[in-house]
């Protein structure tokens, strides 16, 4: 178990970048971020758990994945913090 902040940046963000880019990788986990009021540097387990809902409500994200992938991905990222 790692802690949320460090899941991010091993977790969600290379996975991000493989799908996105390294630019609109950074963008999407900012904008969605400030969307459900949470700071990266400073996040507590249930700021990561909104993070993670709020980035695969994202439409970029679901386009890109799939709604199938998603499931799977969002299990495989909150397993990260567990």
């Amino acid at each position: 178990m790692i802690t949320a902040s460090i899941a991010v940046n091993k977790m969600i963000k290379p996975s991000l970048i493989k799908d996105f880019g390294v630019a609109l990788a950074t963008v999407i986990i900012f904008q969605n971020s400030k969307k459900c009021n949470v700071t990266i540097a400073n996040l507590d387990n249930e700021g990561f758990v909104r993070l993670v809902e709020a980035i695969f409500c994202d439409y970029r994200v679901v386009k890109t994945f799939g709604k199938d992938n998603i499931a799977i991905r969002k299990k495989e990222w909150l397993s990260e913090i567990e």
